[in-house]
């Protein structure tokens, strides 16, 4: 059976290798792709009749224009990227021969002044990406939105061209994914997404001048994962309760709100019941009080990410979100854990605090962290080994400062909790005072330690 396969395998990688590549000239063929990328190309080249290749690449190169026939001897392409050229022109007939085979169209980081009309006549046109050209409202051509409304489910726009919502969206009634990477508009009309409000699953708003989270998103009823990022001119006043405060986004599980000058827990959430991710990295939440937390208690979030938020220690309010197995502290001004600062936490799984000036853990930190199993502390000045640990017998990774841990007969107690406590602990980490990783420091040295031999107490830590 092995030499039938080994045979197969052979035969198969040799009838590709027959296939010839449509320009062997300036591009190269692989697989099911040509690759025509990254040539400094200034046109599109000539293809040769192909009936095998799939997938064109010709991003990052200097073409200006897509003159018609330019893909018509490509018979069985689907996707074609087309990012980061110059583009400014698309010919009407630029797809004419590959209408009904191009899925998927990449036309972002080009110089194009409006939506291509061309892209009309693909008939089965799934998904297209037009972000970051200068297109502004006017042109989103009113006939082509029409002609790749009931199929496009994929749209990628936006730039600071764009000083208005383009109402010709209202055709694409098959919408499911529409992210919008930037705009000078400072408000959406209660009708921005009116034709695909009963279709659209993602929605991504970012880089925008918009002042308040717009109340066309309380009529997305299938919305389940929201992405409003990098709108600086949010701020708390523009986290409007009135745009989400009614049930119809009870399908909502994933939102973002980063870097939008947020300086407190948003009060939406406490309309927000079934959402179990909340990502708010970047604003400054220096202070977090019960308050603003409260809001959050009973929700279902599970998944909490505060990197990057000039946080100085752990929100005490953060222990009343019992729900949370996935916590995220990087990139802050930490610089202790004491014993209350993750009480309440016993269904945490994943603590991530790399990236802060961290340099002591009291004794007693992690007694609630029952189910902890994964702990990063890497990037930080911690130099003890944290006694806290004995609490994580479900802990499977830590993750410690390279070259910072002291590394001596003190840390026989690891050692011993490792061997008895907690058998499928892996450390990561080097010790300071020796040439080691921890992990082979505590293999390699402590067994010759004096104390070695004491007996070891595990604490009892069950997870439930």
């Amino acid at each position: 059976m092995a030499w039938l396969l080994l045979a197969l395998s052979v035969s198969m990688a040799t009838v590709s290798a027959q296939i010839p590549c449509p320009n062997n000239m300036v591009c190269s063929c692989t697989d099911t792709n040509i690759e025509c990328h990254d040539r400094a190309l200034v046109a599109v080249p000539v293809f040769t009749s192909d009936s095998h290749y799939t997938t064109l690449h010709l991003e990052n190169n200097m073409i200006e224009t897509l003159p018609d026939d330019a893909f018509k001897n490509l018979q069985k392409v689907m996707i074609i990227f087309l990012r980061n050229n110059t583009i400014n022109t698309v010919s009407r007939n630029a797809f004419r021969g590959v209408e009904a085979g191009i899925l998927h169209l990449d036309l972002a980081q080009n110089n194009l002044t409006e939506f291509p009309l061309a892209a009309g006549a693909l008939e089965n046109l799934m998904r297209i990406d037009v972000s970051n050209n200068p297109i502004d409202e006017n042109h989103f051509d009113e006939h082509t939105m029409y002609d790749i409304g009931d199929k496009l489910t994929r749209l990628d726009f936006g730039s600071d061209s764009l000083h208005q919502w383009p109402n010709t969206l209202r055709h694409l009634q098959a919408l499911e994914v529409l992210n919008v990477t930037g705009g000078s508009f400072y408000t959406l009309p209660p009708t921005a997404f009116h034709g695909f409000e009963g279709t659209l699953k993602t929605l991504s708003i970012q880089h925008t001048q918009l002042i308040a989270l717009p109340f066309a998103l309380s009529k997305l009823r299938f919305l389940d994962h929201l992405y409003f990022d990098h709108n600086h001119a949010i701020g708390d006043s523009g986290i409007l309760i009135t745009s989400l405060s009614n049930d119809t986004l009870t399908n909502l599980q994933y939102v973002s709100l980063v870097d939008d000058n947020l300086t407190y827990f948003p009060s939406l959430l406490r309309f927000l019941r079934n959402v179990h991710t909340l990502i708010l990295d970047s604003n400054r939440l220096a202070f977090v009080s019960d308050s603003s937390v409260a809001v959050a208690v009973g929700t279902a979030i599970t998944t909490l990410s505060l990197r990057n938020c000039s946080l100085s220690r752990v929100p005490g309010a953060l222990s009343k979100l019992t729900n949370l197995t996935k916590l995220d502290l990087t990139d802050n001004q930490i610089r202790s854990f004491e014993n209350s600062d993750f009480q309440n936490m016993g269904r945490l799984t994943t603590l991530t605090v790399t990236r802060n000036p961290l340099e002591f853990i009291a004794n007693e930190t992690f007694k609630d962290l029952r189910c902890l199993q994964q702990l990063d502390i890497m990037e930080s000045n911690i130099k003890t080994m944290p006694e806290a640990i004995r609490f994580l017998r479900n802990l499977t990774t830590l993750t410690l400062p390279l070259d910072k841990i002291e590394c001596t007969c003190n840390i026989v107690w690891l050692k011993q909790f490792m061997e008895v406590c907690n058998t499928n602990l892996k450390i990561a980490g080097s010790c300071e005072t020796i040439d080691s990783p921890v992990a082979d420091y505590l293999r390699a040295h402590i067994p010759n330690c004096p104390n070695y031999a004491s007996q070891t107490q595990c604490v009892s830590s069950t997870c439930t």
